[in-house]
């Protein structure tokens, strides 16, 4: 019996591997993170946050309210395993907020 070998992919796996040897993948992730951003933490909390920003693994939170940033501070591993998660990758290590 021969099989016959194919090179299918599915479109998925192919934007994986443009991704991979354009090295965005990382990028694409992370921009991921702050679209669920303000799903995940919800109206009131996205409302006081002005700035979003990763750098190193490490996500720059400006909060504009000092109410907010103290809740987030006691919140923030709980916080960086749901962002995480709801990516699907590793993509932040730790949260600083200012």
């Amino acid at each position: 019996m021969v099989f016959k070998q194919t090179n299918e992919q599915t479109l998925g796996e192919v934007i994986e591997q443009l991704m991979d040897s354009y090295r965005i993948k990382h990028r694409f992730y992370e921009q991921k993170l702050i679209a669920k951003y303000p799903e995940l933490v919800g109206p009131m909390i996205s409302r006081y946050t002005e700035r979003l920003q990763i750098r190193n693994r490490v996500l720059f939170l400006k909060i504009a309210s000092p109410l907010v940033r103290n809740e987030l501070s006691y919140a923030r591993s709980s916080l960086t395993e749901s962002l995480n998660k709801a990516v699907g990758k590793d993509v932040i290590d730790k949260i600083v907020l200012k």
